[in-house]
């Protein structure tokens, strides 16, 4: 039973089959399903995991440019790792904000010989889409006399090298190097 239906169900029913009251409250009904789904659009940006046109006013929140040229799904990554920040850095905090930019899962290790900190991502392969921006959060987290070491995974040759040429026809290198090989 849909809104229209509902609506009239409750009315009298001298009402039921006039059909002046079908067509307000099929007025009525299509406006009230219009106001929930903005209602619920509204809701969506409470959360920038979900924020459409709303990521811009989590960006101005924690002090991030505003860049409408970047995909969707790397500004809600640079809105949440920012929203992982605090005064304390830990390997788990730095694992926390890479891994939330990155989209995948991230290894973090201290170096202490060489004063640096690792981060080798590990759940995609290949370098992730918004680097660059998660290289700049890093350096904000991370303290000026450390320095961050980067690493990459790749698919090595000894996962490719029992695939035929013919099943790898349709990728290009750069595809066979950054994805999983089944």
């Amino acid at each position: 039973m849909n809104r229209k239906e509902r609506m009239i169900a409750q009315m009298p029913s001298n009402y039921h089959k006039d059909p002046l009251t079908h067509e307000l409250k099929n007025a009525e009904a299509m406006e009230l399903d219009r106001v929930r789904a903005q209602r619920q659009d509204v809701f969506l940006q409470f959360d920038p995991a979900t924020a459409t046109w709303g990521i811009a006013n989590w960006e101005k929140i924690f002090g991030i440019p505003i860049d409408e040229t970047k995909p969707l799904q790397e500004r809600r990554e640079v809105v949440i790792g920012r929203m992982r920040f605090s005064d304390t850095v830990s390997v788990a905090k730095i694992k926390n904000v890479a891994s939330a930019w990155s989209g995948g899962e991230v290894d973090v290790k201290e170096n202490y010989e060489r004063f640096a900190i690792e981060i080798k991502f590990v759940g995609k392969r290949g370098i992730p889409a918004n680097m660059n921006d998660i290289k700049q959060t890093l350096r904000e987290l991370i303290p000026a006399h450390l320095g961050i070491d980067y690493y990459f995974t790749y698919t090595v040759w000894g996962e490719v090298k029992s695939k035929t040429w013919g099943a790898l026809k349709n990728y290009n290198w750069k595809e066979v190097r950054e994805r999983e090989m089944v």
